[in-house]
């Protein structure tokens, strides 16, 4: 078992049940901070095995996160999108030797 899923497990069977006991609702797939920033650059949904993230303007395919994920990885993985989306668009006008 690859430690991917030993966290699933872990926050399927402990965390999420804790907070829900806590707070008495679902826990939040990312901070409001980052919510408030994904709106406006980016779309996501969610799928049994985490949330889905593509840029708005990219034409990286969409990339699977797990769950929860810490605002650092989210930020990371729109960064690497809208980086190669920009790229793709750079070499595009790129004239061929």
């Amino acid at each position: 078992m690859d430690y991917r899923a030993t966290l699933d497990i872990i926050f399927e069977t402990f965390i999420i049940p804790l907070y829900q006991l806590l707070f008495r609702e679902d826990p939040p797939c990312m901070s409001k901070r980052a919510m408030r920033t994904m709106v406006k650059v980016a779309h996501w949904f969610s799928i049994d095995e985490g949330r889905v993230v593509g840029v708005f303007g990219t034409h990286k395919a969409l990339h699977a996160l797990p769950k929860f994920v810490t605002d650092t990885t989210l930020l990371r993985e729109v960064c690497y999108q809208m980086t190669h989306g920009f790229l793709k668009v750079l070499n595009k006008g790129k004239k061929k030797p």
